[in-house]
């Protein structure tokens, strides 16, 4: 297994003592319906909807299901042994941080999220972890690998920053088979290095993946939608099927991204 990333104490404790000050959060980064403010000198980022936007109960309901959802891709890299997405902590707004970003004007009333800041860095590729990160994408149904939802550290490692989207199945698609080639194409797939072989560790760790995925419901909060975490691993069970069928059927060969693509489309189309 990759080895699994833990929080000290006093990290968290950083970052609701600066919360405690008047300093402003600095903005980042913006998405589509979240804005990204880094947390002073700490090591996290907050990512909250942007406060000028009235949201409807509606809204909100599908803000909490996409925050979860972001959780739940961080525990499943993290039990799958993966380790690609930085640490993602959903935050109440009951919790104790939230109460402390009330306390500092920000008012906040919707889902947040918690999350390691990783320094963007123009560095060489560590291909290896990059390759890691194309079939964690596959596995979890991430229909929007883009470039901007990716950070490359100072150590060339790739980090999956934005995971709100995945949990979609690679054979469901009404009326179409082949969903795989139509999905939009890693950032990765961009480069030279998509005909480099996977590393064999790589491919034995995702042979090795159990045939039904299930995560440790213990990790994650009481008010988390079961359902929500259900569907996830029932999608990763689903995904993994495939990627071990076009593994098996590419057994002695060199694997490269692009030929493994090629042979999971192939499989989708025989289902």
């Amino acid at each position: 297994m990759y080895p699994q990333e833990h929080i000290h104490p006093s990290e968290l404790a950083e970052v609701i003592d600066h919360l405690k000050g008047s300093d402003p959060l600095e903005v980042i980064g913006t998405g589509n319906h979240r804005s990204v403010q880094r947390i002073g000198e700490t090591n996290f980022v907050l990512k909250t909807p942007f406060l000028s936007v009235p949201y409807s109960r509606s809204w909100v309901v599908v803000l909490e299901a996409l925050s979860q959802c972001a959780c739940i891709m961080y525990q499943v890299s993290q039990q799958l042994g993966f380790s690609v997405v930085p640490y993602t902590q959903y935050i109440m707004p009951d919790s104790s941080i939230a109460q402390r970003l009330q306390e500092s004007c920000l008012h906040l009333k919707h889902p947040m999220l918690l999350q390691r800041y990783i320094t963007p860095a123009k560095v060489p590729l560590d291909l290896q972890h990059a390759h890691r990160v194309v079939i964690f994408n596959w596995l979890i149904g991430k229909p929007d690998p883009k470039y901007e939802n990716s950070i490359l550290d100072m150590q060339g490692k790739v980090w999956e920053i934005d995971n709100e989207l995945g949990g979609k199945r690679l054979d469901v698609k009404p009326g179409q088979k082949g969903l795989f080639s139509n999905w939009t194409p890693h950032w990765l797939f961009m480069r030279p290095e998509v005909q480099v072989p996977l590393c064999p560790s790589l491919i034995q760790h995702v042979r090795a993946l159990p045939e039904n995925i299930k995560l440790d419901q213990k990790l994650f909060p009481e008010h988390f939608q079961s359902s929500l975490v259900t569907s996830i691993e029932q999608v990763v069970t689903s995904n993994l099927k495939f990627l071990k069928r076009a593994l098996l059927s590419l057994r002695g060969e060199s694997v490269t991204l692009e030929k493994l693509k090629t042979n999971v489309d192939q499989q989708l189309e025989k289902a």
